[in-house]
């Protein structure tokens, strides 16, 4: 075996043991760092309509947390009302261009209540099983009051275990200005 072959062995022996730890992990918190932050609240005030919107996660999935580093946002081209997103972005695809891992999804819920729906929590398992069955974050920005004067952000965990609620840090009231 020559020396190149060894490195991308062990370099393949790595992501599967990243895997399978990502895939074991319980995180308790989701993280967004500061990029993903300021992305995620610009792309909320530009799509401010009443309709939902949203998009991917990317970042990593560590034994206690998941840390998301950056957002890539819905195409203009997925369905939008004011209680439905259906987005069938290829989010998966996109992780060595984003240079993270898919690691969750956010939509938003103009309309109020941060609670995931039946139809969110049954996207949320797809995409999951399209992750490649790791820990995956679920991300809902609720609007406080009319329009985007003020909106939660509350998160969930989808994994091993099943579907939990868990803290967003740091946490996040946002408004209508960056």
């Amino acid at each position: 075996m020559t020396a190149a072959e060894l490195e991308r062995r062990v370099a393949r022996i790595h992501r599967e043991m990243a895997v399978q730890a990502a895939r074991e992990a319980r995180p308790t918190v989701v993280e967004l760092e500061p990029l993903a932050r300021l992305k995620l609240h610009q792309h909320l005030l530009e799509e401010a309509d009443g309709r939902e919107s949203g998009g991917g996660l990317f970042g990593r999935v560590e034994v206690d947390r998941i840390v998301v580093e950056d957002i890539v946002c819905a195409p203009a081209s997925v369905v939008r009302t004011g209680t439905r997103f259906f987005d069938g972005g290829g989010y998966p695809q996109m992780e060595a261009k984003v240079g993270h891992a898919f690691v969750g999804h956010y939509h938003s819920h103009p309309e109020g209540g941060g609670e995931p729906s039946e139809l969110d929590e049954a996207a949320w398992k797809r995409w999951r099983a399209r992750a490649g069955g790791i820990a995956f974050a679920g991300v809902i920005v609720a609007s406080l009051g009319r329009g985007f004067t003020r909106q939660l952000v509350t998160a969930y965990v989808l994994d091993g275990l099943g579907l939990k609620q868990v803290p967003v840090s740091p946490s996040m009231v946002l408004t209508g200005a960056p």
